[in-house]
């Protein structure tokens, strides 16, 4: 038979439980708290990920400068060298050395 008492202990102890369950959601350190604390960290983390795709875009910005500069650099390198060859072979020209010859004496 179910008595008062019994009754009274079952409603005590769902009421405890209920405690529990409330202090486990909005207590220290419970559901809430550690939800505002992953929302806030999501928040950092995505703004940190932007300043990187910003900084990553602009160093991409850079390469592709830099790959233009490069280009620019080869080609003056290659116009010199051939420059270089060109008055070497000139100068070579006008050297005749003659091996093997007795030279006359005036």
């Amino acid at each position: 038979m179910v008595t008062i008492n019994k009754i009274l202990s079952k409603v005590v102890k769902v009421e405890n439980d209920l405690t529990e369950q409330r202090d486990d959601v909005w207590g220290k350190d419970g559901i809430d708290e550690r939800f505002q604390l992953y929302s806030h960290q999501a928040d950092d983390t995505l703004f940190e990920l932007s300043k990187f795709q910003t900084e990553n875009d602009n160093l991409k910005k850079e390469m592709k400068t830099m790959k233009v500069f490069i280009v620019k650099l080869e080609r003056i390198v290659q116009q010199q060298v051939g420059e270089i060859l060109d008055l070497k072979a000139r100068s070579m020209r006008k050297n005749i050395l003659m091996h093997g010859l007795k030279a006359k004496r005036d």
